[in-house]
C-alpha cells in the first residue's frame, strides 16, 4: 500500500473512532444531565419549602417581638414610667401590624382586634395602678392565646 492509502485508511479510522467516543461522550453527558436537572428541580422545590418555612418563623418571631413590647410596658408601668409604657404599647401595635396573620398561622380576626385593643390602651399618670396593669398584662394573655401553642410554651434549654 502506499503512503497516501495508509494516511487516509488512518484519518478514517481515527474519524470513526472520534466519532463513536463522541457519540458515547454525548449520551453519558445526555444521561447525567439530565439528573442534573433532575436534581436542580428537587432544590428549587426545597428553597421554596424553606422560604415558606422562614416565612412563618419570621411572622412567629414578630409576634413574640410584639408580645416583650406588651411585657415591657407592664414593667415601665410599674416602674412608673408611663410615658415608656405608652411607647412600648405603641411598638407592640406597629409590629403586629406588620405580621402577615396566614404566614404566622393565627387567626386574622383575633388579630387585628388584638393589635386595636392594644393600639387603643393609653397608660395614664395615676397613684393606683391595678387596673392599668391588669388591661396590659390581659393584652400580653391576648398574646399568649393567640400565638401556636408550641411557640407560647417553647421549652428553651
Amino acid at each position: 500500500m502506499s503512503k497516501g492509502k495508509r494516511i487516509l485508511i488512518g484519518a478514517g479510522i481515527a474519524l470513526v473512532i472520534a466519532a463513536a467516543l463522541f457519540l458515547v461522550g454525548f449520551f453519558i453527558g445526555r444521561g447525567q444531565m439530565a439528573a442534573q436537572q433532575a436534581q436542580a428541580q428537587q432544590l428549587r422545590a426545597q428553597a421554596q419549602q424553606l422560604r415558606a418555612q422562614f416565612a412563618t418563623a419570621e411572622a412567629l418571631s414578630r409576634l413574640l417581638v410584639a408580645r416583650g413590647w406588651v411585657y415591657r410596658a407592664t414593667i415601665d408601668l410599674e416602674q412608673r414610667n408611663f410615658g415608656l409604657a405608652n411607647s412600648d404599647l405603641s411598638r407592640a401595635t406597629a409590629i403586629l401590624r406588620s405580621v402577615q396573620p396566614a404566614q404566622a398561622g393565627v387567626d386574622p380576626t383575633q388579630m387585628q382586634r388584638l393589635a386595636q385593643a392594644i393600639a387603643g390602651t393609653n397608660v395614664q399618670v395615676a397613684t393606683d395602678i391595678g387596673n392599668q396593669r391588669r388591661q396590659i398584662l390581659a393584652l400580653a394573655d391576648g398574646l399568649d392565646t393567640l400565638l401556636p401553642q408550641q411557640v407560647a410554651q417553647a421549652d428553651v434549654r
